[in-house]
């Protein structure tokens, strides 16, 4: 009769694979490494059992990594690959930039002695992102015997609609990290110019579009800005200066100004001296025009007029005496 022969590496993986997924299961794991114990609390988790001599592993449940596939210098058999996603370890510092996901990856010693190379491959949801520039994403894999993060050679596939796809290369598994940069945002286009209204000089500043013209209303004592270009919400400063308008109680203290933009009335902040004033006003998205009204507006006639008007009485006063003495 002949012998029965058993074949017991397949139960033996199993168990294993059961063994790690059981040692897993707890929301919380210790590691004895990093220079001391480390602690983490596991997010999800990836058990896959491997072989050949370039297994790939489909990974689910772990943030952004979509496949693992290890090269090997020869077929290492059937072993167990472990994929978790974790909160940031105790003990070990954070990695650089705006971290997105922890994780650690392991796998037997033995296949570890005969692996060239490890391609992670991501697929990050821009939802994830937030602020993060997709173009700095970087893995970072932990050095156990510094305590230290390196980047890993990491490379931006391709991009669609929901994703960005990245490829990163690492010669062992410990640690990792994905993280990445801000955006930085481009500076703004302030508008800054001077306009001469009535022979005074009027500052004004403008963080998105620009003034297109500021005239003076002296029967309604008001001052008047054109907007152009206002695409986002802005803020204007402006200087008035007190001889040119104001805004007066009987007692000659100040008092408020009325601000209208687009014919509804704002708030605005301000500061002073003895010669000007100087107004902060919140501007709406796509405002065309601002009006500031006061109690005090430079008479009619202007500065410029009144020059004249000086001129003329001291010319007809110097003929009078020319002809009195003759």
């Amino acid at each position: 009769m002949p012998k029965r022969v058993i074949n017991y590496r397949k139960p033996i993986i199993a168990a294993m694979t059961v063994l790690i997924i059981f040692s897993y299961s707890n929301a919380f794991a210790q590691y004895g490494g990093g220079g001391g114990g480390t602690s983490f609390t596991i997010l999800g988790s990836s058990i896959q059992t491997l072989s050949g001599q370039n297994p790939e592993a489909l990974i689910s449940g772990i943030c952004a990594i979509e496949k693992i596939i290890i090269k090997l210098d020869r077929d290492g058999g059937t072993f167990v690959l472990s994929a978790l996603e974790i909160t940031k370890p105790s003990g070990i510092p954070a990695a650089p930039g705006e971290n997105i996901c922890y994780y650690r990856i392991t796998i037997p010693e033995h296949i570890k002695a005969i692996m060239r190379e490890a391609e992670i491959h991501l697929k990050v949801p821009k939802s994830s992102l937030g602020a993060i520039d997709v173009d700095s994403l970087k893995l970072y894999r932990l050095n156990e015997v510094s305590n230290t993060w390196e980047a890993l050679s990491i490379e931006k596939i391709r991009e669609d609609g929901s994703f960005v796809y990245y490829v990163a290369r690492t010669s062992g598994f410990s640690f990792f990290a994905l993280s990445g940069e801000k955006m930085v945002a481009p500076p703004e286009e302030i508008f800054e110019e001077t306009f001469t209204v009535e022979g005074f000089d009027v500052s004004v500043t403008l963080t998105s579009g620009k003034v297109e013209n500021v005239d003076l209303n002296i029967d309604e004592k008001s001052l008047n800005l054109m907007l152009a270009n206002v695409e986002d919400d802005a803020t204007l400063t402006i200087e008035i200066p007190r001889g040119l308008l104001d805004a007066k109680n009987p007692d000659d203290t100040d008092t408020e100004f009325s601000i209208i933009i687009d014919g509804e009335l704002f708030e605005y902040e301000e500061t002073s001296d003895a010669n000007k004033r100087v107004l902060t006003i919140e501007i709406p998205a796509f405002s065309e025009e601002v009006s500031i009204f006061g109690t005090f507006v430079v008479p009619e006639f202007g500065t410029i007029a009144i020059i004249i008007l000086a001129a003329s009485i001291f010319s007809v006063l110097a003929v009078r005496r020319k002809l009195l003495n003759i």
